[in-house]
Formats: structure tokens, C-alpha cells, sequence
């Protein structure tokens, strides 16, 4: 039977820490938290449900924020080891992947677990996206946001970082 969400959602999705440069005048750092943690039998997730991570990165671009090579393996072992923590399987995870940059870039992630998960059982990884500040933030000292959402089937959460850079050194 469905079950109408309504207050009900297994998952938070936070912009958890302060966004940092990189060392690169057009790049940093964006943190994120993932907790999915049903409280009610409302939230429980069935086996073979499917997380999917979404931080505006679409296949051919990437322009906003997106994972770097190192980024994108920290990120995987955070999930494997969260799971393993909750005492569930390994999950079977998929990035897109965008090779329209001189880098690799990774973008959106999916989990799929074979294991359901229980009220009392959680599962929590972090992990940070490489946001690029544009031309304008820089010149300007403007506000960057960045963007990101998580979704379970009918549950979903969006957690969003703001970014201002410093005025340029004379």
C-alpha cells in the first residue's frame, strides 16, 4: 500500500560545514550530509530501493559543481563503509560520468540496495563537490549558490551552500 509521505521522510540532505577554496581562484570545496534513517514504519525503505543524488551536474557540462576523480573515490568508499556500518550489503552505485571537460568529471550518483532498511538501522556519508565560482562572483564579491538534492521514491530533501568570494588582494 502507499503511504502519502506527508510529514514522513527517511532522509536529510545537508550542506553541513563552510564551502572553502580550493587554491583555485574558480573552484571550492561544497560539503554535504546524506543520513537516511527511517523513524516509523511510515519511512522504512523495502529491499532494492534507490537513492539518487542530484547537485545540477548534468552529463555534457558539469558547469556548477561536480566531483573530481579523488572526490568521486572518497565519496564511494563513504557509501561502502556507511552500509557496511548499518550492517547491510554492499551497494551497487552508478555515477554519470562527463569527459566533455579537459578533466573527468563525475556528476549525479545512485545507490540501489538489495537490503531493505529497518526503523533503527541509518546510513550516513559525506562527501564534497568541487563548486566552481563564476567570473562575476569573483569580480563583483556576488553570492555563488550550489545546489543539491537527495531522493527516495516519494521522499525527497534539498540542502543548498552559499559561497562569497574575498575582494581580490591589490
Amino acid at each position: 500500500k502507499e503511504v502519502n509521505p506527508g510529514i514522513y521522510n527517511p532522509l536529510e540532505k545537508t550542506g553541513k560545514g563552510a564551502v572553502t577554496p580550493t587554491g583555485n581562484k574558480n573552484q571550492v570545496n561544497v560539503p554535504w550530509t546524506v543520513t537516511i534513517a527511517p523513524k516509523n514504519e511510515a519511512e522504512k525503505l523495502g529491499a532494492g530501493w534507490t537513492y539518487t543524488d542530484n547537485f545540477n551536474c548534468n552529463q555534457w557540462y558539469c558547469a556548477n559543481q561536480y566531483l573530481t576523480a579523488d572526490q568521486n573515490n572518497a565519496l564511494e568508499k563513504a557509501i561502502k563503509d556507511a552500509f557496511k556500518n548499518a550492517g547491510l550489503a554492499e551497494p551497487k552505485i552508478t555515477f554519470e560520468k562527463n569527459t566533455q571537460q579537459s578533466e573527468v568529471r563525475y556528476g549525479n550518483f545512485t545507490i540501489t540496495s538489495s537490503d531493505g532498511l529497518e526503523v533503527g538501522k541509518s546510513i550516513t556519508f559525506s562527501y564534497a563537490t568541487t563548486g566552481t565560482v563564476s567570473e562575476d562572483a569573483l569580480n563583483n564579491q556576488s553570492q555563488q549558490q550550489y545546489s543539491n538534492n537527495g531522493r527516495i521514491d516519494k521522499f525527497s530533501k534539498t540542502a543548498s551552500q552559499e559561497y562569497t568570494p574575498d575582494k581580490p588582494q591589490k
